[in-house]
């Protein structure tokens, strides 16, 4: 049992001064240079696992290589748009994860919707948000 009493609790009081700040500032840009390498560093990784599974499949056709495929593709573009903004996100290899969807959807009938459902979050990231909202604006006006 935890006893949520306030007996339980202590205050702990800081002071901070100016060279633990500096320290901490110092902590805190060296881990956003360690999180940009790390960035590159799997994206990296990213393509070549991107190239194994094209060498794959170019020698046997199988499900697991093509959703692995697209799940790489779709992580690929996710890493290099993820400091863009929504409208300026574009999905490179979209057509290429969509037509491997595509394969599946035909290969493993029972998986079939899950292949579907995936197929549409391609498409829903196609569409950017002013067409999106161009649409559903001049839907509205031509009910009216």
């Amino acid at each position: 049992m935890i006893s949520w009493g306030d007996e339980n609790f202590h205050t702990c009081e800081t002071h901070l001064q100016e060279p633990t700040q500096i320290k901490i500032l110092d902590q805190l840009r060296n881990s956003e240079v360690n999180e940009l390498t790390a960035s590159k560093c799997s994206a990296k990784t990213i393509v070549n696992e991107i190239a194994l599974f094209w060498e794959l499949l170019s020698e046997i056709k199988c499900k697991i290589g093509k959703l692995m495929l697209a799940r790489l593709l779709t992580a690929h573009d996710a890493m290099m748009s993820y400091d863009k903004t929504p409208e300026t996100c574009k999905m490179v290899h979209s057509e290429e994860v969509k037509e491997l969807y595509s394969d599946l959807m035909t290969l493993d009938p029972p998986h079939s919707q899950y292949y579907k459902d995936e197929y549409s979050l391609v498409v829903l990231k196609q569409v950017s948000i002013s067409s999106l909202l161009y649409y559903c604006v001049g839907r509205l006006m031509q009910d009216e």
